[in-house]
């Protein structure tokens, strides 16, 4: 056996956390996708601080945050405190878009503000150990799924170095960010620190015999965006104010009335994360490797062995059917080995299409985070929906009171 992966959503109720360490030899890797939650704090802190008691020392070596509400980062702060944080991944909000949240943010504390602020200042001002932000989206954001397969001549063992695991990417240079940045955002100096990076198209990053491949869906009410910002930026110049300055919370109560004037939510987008067993072929069944997928103690021999990745969702629109189409077109080379899917935004009525067929009904496991009691997550429809409709696969409840923990093993292929 080359190694083995192994996965877990953690039982924090209404929010997410999980975490997965991925062995190659003797080497080590570990990973925490989202760090948050609305139901009592308690149940969080208590899986953080179990989880930093297996780390042990260990440094963490991917953090991906995948949008910036609060039952997805609240916790991140404390999981990042007395660790080393090797990557810390982030998706690209404009400054705009960032103070668009922080409207939504009903009574929230500073702290959190100050985070939508400025990300990046906010998490090196603190004593965070974070060796490396990886920002994903900015320059030339257009997205193209026929450059995911463009990696020929990369070896699934590239990166192995005496029990390590190096993570390896594909960066813009400072010198090819630097008119962006300075159009973008205020805090110019530290967006060009030289432990500020930002991920190259097409958004992947890859270990031995792993990788994980980023989808950043930006908001489709872009013209409300536009028509908010054109209400903010004359508010800018009447007040002689800076786009900073107005989270401010005075300033923000003033907002409150532009936004809602246009906007009932703004919760679509997140940046969406597909991982699974490296394979530089568009043919899934021209692996390098053969795996077996295996949930707690029991093996499913029956599954396909190229069937073992996971889609980590965050809180992604899937109401409309051509969300769910450029959703399939950007992982057209990954689709058929999705066999873990998160459901998105806990299982919401309002992210989730329930036309027949939807183009969501081939993966074995469906994963739902959501909180005890809560009303309308997950939404009873959508649970029916997909046991109606996705009968080849099960649904997995994650809350308060289930976890769910799932992996991988891989061999050399004879």
């Amino acid at each position: 056996m080359i190694g083995n992966a192994e996965f877990k959503f953690h039982p924090i109720g209404q929010g997410c956390f999980y975490s997965g360490i991925i062995h190659v030899d003797a080497a080590k890797f570990h990973l925490v996708y989202d760090c948050g939650t609305n139901s009592p704090e308690h149940f969080l802190l208590s899986e953080i601080e179990d989880y930093k008691t297996m780390m042990a020392g260990n440094p963490l070596d991917l953090l991906m945050i995948s949008h910036f509400h609060k039952d997805h980062v609240n916790g991140v702060f404390k999981l990042l405190r007395g660790l080393t944080c090797k990557n810390l991944i982030i998706p690209y909000y404009p400054p705009i878009e960032r103070l668009i949240l922080a409207l939504t943010a009903d009574g929230t504390d500073d702290d959190y503000i100050e985070f939508l602020k400025d990300p990046v200042t906010y998490l090196y001002a603190r004593d965070y150990n974070i060796e490396r932000i990886i920002i994903v989206g900015g320059p030339n954001d257009n997205q193209d799924s026929d450059q995911l397969i463009n990696r020929e001549g990369v070896s699934p063992e590239d990166g192995i170095t005496p029990g390590k695991l190096i993570l390896q990417m594909d960066l813009y240079d400072d010198e090819e960010i630097e008119d962006w940045v300075k159009r973008n955002e205020e805090n110019k100096e530290r967006y060009l620190d030289p432990n500020v990076k930002f991920l190259k198209k097409p958004y992947r990053v890859w270990l031995p015999y792993w990788e994980f491949v980023f989808y950043l869906e930006k908001y489709d009410e872009i013209l409300l965006v536009e028509k908010v910002s054109t209400e903010i930026d004359t508010l800018i110049k009447s007040k002689n104010l800076s786009i900073s300055d107005l989270f401010e919370k005075k300033y923000l109560k003033e907002l409150e009335k532009i936004y809602k004037s246009y906007f009932t939510n703004l919760n679509n987008t997140s940046l969406v994360t597909y991982h699974g067993p490296y394979n530089n072929t568009a043919n899934p069944d021209q692996m390098i490797c053969c795996y077996s997928t295996y949930v707690h103690d029991f093996y499913w021999r029956s599954l396909p062995t190229h069937c073992c990745g996971t889609l980590l969702t965050g809180d992604i629109e899937l109401e409309r059917l051509a969300s769910i189409e450029k959703l399939k077109d950007y992982y057209k080379f990954y689709w058929k080995r999705i066999c873990y899917f998160q459901v998105p935004h806990h299982g919401s009525e309002n992210n989730w299409n329930r036309t027949e067929p939807n183009g969501l009904h081939e993966f074995p496991v469906y994963i739902i985070n959501h909180g005890l009691g809560r009303k309308k997550h997950p939404s009873l429809e959508v649970v029916k929906y997909i046991n109606t409709h996705c009968t080849n696969g099960i649904i997995k409840l994650c809350n308060e009171a289930e976890k769910f923990e799932y992996g991988c093993e891989f061999i050399e292929k004879l």
